[in-house]
C-alpha cells in the first residue's frame, strides 16, 4: 500500500471535513478528482468506508475503525517530516488558527506579522468563529478565545488584557435621536447587534452600574455576524452600537463616533491562546509559543505609566 499513502490522507481530509467540497477546497483539487481517489482507495481496500447520499456524508464501522488508525500515523508522518525541516534551520508546515474577529485582529495579527517574518515557510490559515471550538473536530491546531470559553483539558496562555465593551454612535445618529443617560435607556434606541453562531441568539449588551453588572437586551434594529460590519453600520448612523473599546478608538481619535456611557463600560475576561494536551506540538506551533512567550516579555517590561 505504499502508493496509497496520499490516498489515505484525502481520505482523512474527508472524514474529518465530512464534506467532498469543504476537503477539496483544504486540499486546493477539484472535487471529482477527490471523489474518484476515495472511490479508488475503497476499489483497492475491497471495503466501503463512506455511506453517501445527496445530502449527507458519513463513515462506515470500517471506516470509523480506519479513521482511528489512521490519524496518529499521519501525524507522527507530519511531525515527523517537520522535525527534519526544523533539524536543517528550515521551520514550515501549516498552523490552523480559529479565533473571533476581534481577536484575530488584536491578538493573532501581531503574532504571525512576526512569525512569518521570522520563519516564511509557514503558512498560517485563520478562521473567524466565535463559536466554542472542538480544535480536533475542527482540524484546527490552536484556537484564541475568552478564558471562560476554553475547555479545561486545552492548556491556555493568556495573551491579551481585558476586553472592555462600550457603547458608540455616529455624531448625526445622536443629534438626531438623543444621548441615552442611562443603560435603562438603551432599549429605546436603535441598536446593531450581534447574533451569536453558537445558538443563534442575540448577544446581550452588558453594563456596569453601581458596581454590579447590568444586562441589557438592545433594540434589533440591525443584525450582523461580523464586528466590522457592526461598527461599518454604525458609522453610517444607524444605531448605537456595542462593541471593544480597541476596535473603535481610532473613531473616538477622530470624533467619527462618539463614545456613549463611557462611565459604564463592562470588560470580560482575558482571551487565551490554547491548544489539545494530546497532540504533540508541530514545529510551527512551537514557534508560535516562543512568539508568545516573547511578546509577555515585552508586554511586561513596558512600564505601567507607559501603559496607561
Amino acid at each position: 500500500m505504499k502508493e496509497s499513502l496520499p490516498d489515505l490522507n484525502a481520505f482523512a481530509v474527508v472524514a474529518k471535513e465530512g464534506n467532498f467540497t469543504r476537503a477539496a477546497a483544504a486540499m486546493n483539487v477539484s472535487q471529482s478528482a477527490l471523489s474518484q481517489t476515495i472511490r479508488g482507495l475503497e476499489k483497492r481496500l475491497g471495503i466501503r468506508l463512506f455511506h453517501r447520499t445527496t445530502r449527507s456524508l458519513s463513515l462506515t464501522e470500517s471506516g470509523s475503525t480506519l479513521l482511528n488508525e489512521l490519524e496518529p500515523a499521519l501525524e507522527r508522518i507530519a511531525h515527523g517530516l517537520s522535525k527534519m525541516h526544523d533539524d536543517q534551520g528550515e521551520i514550515r508546515g501549516t498552523l490552523r488558527v480559529t479565533a473571533d474577529d476581534f481577536a484575530i485582529e488584536t491578538v493573532l495579527w501581531p503574532l504571525i506579522t512576526r512569525l512569518t517574518q521570522r520563519h516564511p515557510e509557514i503558512r498560517v490559515e485563520a478562521i473567524s468563529d466565535y463559536a466554542r471550538v472542538d480544535l480536533a473536530r475542527d482540524n484546527s491546531d490552536v484556537g484564541i478565545r475568552r478564558g471562560k470559553l476554553v475547555s479545561k483539558d486545552m492548556i491556555g496562555i493568556e495573551v491579551g488584557c481585558e476586553n472592555t465593551m462600550t457603547l458608540a454612535a455616529s455624531p448625526d445618529f445622536l443629534s438626531r435621536f438623543g444621548v441615552p443617560t442611562s443603560p435603562h435607556d438603551v432599549a429605546s434606541f436603535k441598536s446593531i447587534c450581534m447574533r451569536l453562531p453558537t445558538n443563534g441568539e442575540i448577544f446581550n449588551w452588558r453594563f456596569m452600574l453601581d458596581s454590579a453588572e447590568l444586562m441589557c437586551k438592545p433594540k434589533q434594529s440591525l443584525v450582523f455576524s461580523s464586528i466590522f460590519q457592526a461598527r461599518k453600520a454604525c458609522l453610517e448612523g444607524m444605531g448605537l452600537c456595542w462593541l471593544p473599546v480597541a476596535f473603535y478608538a481610532p473613531h473616538f481619535k477622530d470624533g467619527t463616533l462618539i463614545e456613549v456611557l463611557a462611565e459604564h463600560r463592562y470588560s470580560f475576561e482575558p482571551y487565551f491562546l490554547y491548544y489539545s494536551s494530546r497532540h504533540q506540538k508541530s514545529p510551527a506551533l512551537t514557534a508560535l509559543l516562543q512568539q508568545v512567550r516573547e511578546q509577555a516579555k515585552e508586554r511586561a517590561a513596558i512600564p505601567k505609566s507607559s501603559e496607561a
